[in-house]
């Protein structure tokens, strides 16, 4: 269970976090979330999707990683076999948390850089320090303070995005049924492009869509799914 805590110098002055690779670490997902600004580096390596949420009632892009629960066919021995590893990946065990601050004595909501203390990342022992000697932040929290800041920006770019598709009628529900070890496997509860669609939308809406980089973003998700077969021909260790 997650043990959320807004991160410190003090209280956490000693933790260390395990940079390497694995499923020990948190690395065994099939699916996790994806940011419109990574889609040009994701693209390369990954198949893109979108998946609903429900609770809120709408749309994120994500990452395909594998045809089953808790498979990550793009981890080999502990090891990503890309060039580049998701944002929402990279994070971990980090998080971005809110806290209320006075400015002028207005309260707000603030964002706060946060850690999940039971994350098997987490150590006392081994891996990189999370603050200097003196107090101030490693290499390691300042790289992690970008990723998350990106992240940040990158719900509110994703949920823009997801509404502007919705609006155009451009999201479509598949089920994929992918052949792996000699089983056919359905991953259902995912959503693509509908490309007949696109292929209707009139000068204007196509313009809109430039105009905010979504006809790039568009592209790029379809091409990505090229990546299945990719996918496919990776062996679990």
């Amino acid at each position: 269970m997650a043990n959320h805590a807004v991160l410190d110098n003090i209280s956490h002055k000693d933790i260390k976090i395990i940079t390497k690779s694995g499923s020990t670490y948190g690395d065994n997902v099939s699916l996790t979330t994806a940011f419109i600004s990574e889609f040009m580096q994701l693209q390369s390596w990954y198949p893109l999707f979108f998946r609903h949420n429900t609770a809120q009632d709408t749309y994120e892009p994500v990452v395909l990683l594998g045809v089953k629960p808790g498979q990550n066919l793009f981890l080999q021995q502990d090891s990503w076999q890309t060039g580049y590893i998701p944002l929402s990946m990279q994070r971990q065990p980090f998080l971005i948390g809110f806290q209320q601050q006075l400015n002028n004595g207005v309260p707000q909501q603030v964002p706060v850089v946060c850690i999940d203390l039971d994350h098997p990342r987490v150590s006392l022992t081994e891996g990189e320090a999370v603050f200097l000697p003196h107090g101030g932040n490693s290499p390691l929290l300042e790289h992690v303070s970008s990723v998350l800041q990106h992240i940040q920006q990158g719900h509110q770019a994703n949920q823009a995005f997801s509404v502007m598709l919705t609006e155009l009628n451009l999201l479509q529900s598949l089920t994929l049924e992918l052949s792996y070890l000699g089983a056919v496997h359905k991953l259902a509860g995912l959503f693509s492009i509908n490309r007949q669609q696109l292929s209707q939308l009139n000068a204007a809406q196509l313009q809109q869509l430039h105009q905010h980089g979504y006809l790039e973003a568009i592209y790029l998700l379809l091409a990505s799914q090229a990546n299945i077969s990719k996918m496919l021909t990776m062996v679990q260790a």
